[in-house]
């Protein structure tokens, strides 16, 4: 299966108060943990979000249309420029995700899903997965209209959920507790 990796990094951080992406966690910032992770199944890594911040990382980054409307309308900014490749999405946030994770999500992605993703602890988890090229379509139209909503586009798409049987590795880091329970 041919993937590109997006990896959503142009979040405000308000709950946070500092960026999250570039929070140091056992000697890396979580964005390097993400990208790690992610090189495990795909050589192209995209990084979402402000091209001053994040062009130091060495990877390819796509800026949003319209900046600060959520990751509808960074996806809908980077599926624009994909066509046929499926695409996993990750957000920054997620630092203790592994290769491991990520591998059999992809295993289990199949071209009858616009979407496979991830349940963790009874929460569908969208920004840790798999989306097919029939997707698309739908994040532009929602962003044409003006849809910031990601589960309102996901009503629309065909979504598969595989439930995750690790422990914490799906754990959005959000807030100042978040960290402190992470550390």
């Amino acid at each position: 299966m041919s993937l590109t990796v997006i990896i959503l990094a142009g979040g405000k951080s308000t709950r946070m108060g500092q960026d999250k992406g570039l929070i140091q966690w056992n000697g890396k910032r979580f964005l390097e943990h993400v990208i790690e992770a992610a090189q495990s199944v795909a050589s192209r890594v995209i990084l979402s979000g402000d091209m001053a911040r994040l062009i130091g990382f060495g990877f390819e980054v796509i800026e949003d249309k319209e900046t600060g409307n959520g990751p509808v309308y960074a996806l809908a900014s980077c599926f624009e420029k994909l066509t046929e490749e499926n695409v996993l999405v990750l957000s920054c946030d997620v630092p203790q995700i592994s290769a491991q994770d990520l591998e059999l999500l992809v295993s289990k992605h199949h071209s009858e899903s616009d979407l496979t993703c991830y349940e963790y602890k009874g929460k569908v988890m969208p920004l840790i997965g798999v989306y097919s090229p029939s997707s698309f379509i739908a994040f532009k139209k929602a962003m044409e209209k003006g849809e910031r909503k990601l589960f309102f586009v996901l009503n629309g798409l065909k979504v598969k959920t595989v439930q995750y049987e690790g422990v914490g590795g799906l754990m959005n880091i959000n807030t100042p507790q978040d960290l402190k329970a992470l550390i």
